[in-house]
């Protein structure tokens, strides 16, 4: 918690681990900065049966192959209130299923939001958004990566299923709650919802 992490090639990784709280971490690269080059392999990593653990108030201001990623039977873990430059949210094979990304500002570039390896089943991206629209776009969604998969507030998608994928559900616009965890949590404890500042890009 309240960490900045500099010029890393391997930031947080989370192995074999229930109910793992991360928050306002702060990754950058301002000795190895080079254009948009990649300069590390993973920001944060969620794997090896990880479950039910949250990361929020994430500013990621370095470009890494995988910025955010689950990997390896992790199930039911959020990245929540995420800054980061590329999208790169790594789904990284071997069964990671019903993990949460929600509430994602992307800087630069968003071309590889669904391109990684093959997930497993209800991955959720809630509210994604760019800082640019008018320049970046989400690139077109593949089936064979996300057997089924959520995509709520993204506003690439038109229609509310792809036709022929089953247990794929798409709606381009819900803006209500922008943060569905956050949301969800404040309804399980009773309390208000109130919405979370943006990370800033500074440590």
């Amino acid at each position: 918690r309240n960490l900045s992490i500099l010029d890393s090639d391997r930031g947080i990784e989370v192995a074999g681990s229930n109910r793992i709280y991360i928050d306002n971490i702060y990754f950058g690269e301002p000795f190895r900065r080079s254009g948009t080059g990649k300069t590390g392999h993973y920001g944060l990593s969620i794997n090896n049966m990880t479950q039910d653990s949250v990361a929020e108030n994430i500013n990621i201001d370095q470009h890494f192959i995988h910025n955010f990623s689950v990997a390896s039977w992790a199930t039911g873990n959020v990245y929540s209130n995420v800054r980061t430059l590329t999208a790169a949210g790594d789904h990284h094979s071997a069964g990671a299923n019903n993990n949460v990304y929600t509430e994602v500002i992307v800087v630069e570039d968003a071309s590889d939001m669904f391109s990684s390896h093959r997930a497993g089943i209800n991955a959720t991206f809630w509210n994604i958004r760019l800082a640019n629209s008018s320049t970046i776009n989400f690139p077109g969604y593949s089936s064979n990566r996300f057997p089924s998969v959520n995509l709520i507030g993204i506003a690439k998608w038109a229609t509310s299923r792809i036709s022929g994928i089953s247990g794929t559900y798409i709606e381009k616009d819900v803006t209500t709650p922008p943060n569905i965890y956050k949301a969800q949590l404040a309804w399980r404890l009773g309390g208000g919802y109130s919405p979370s500042p943006t990370p800033t890009p500074t440590p």
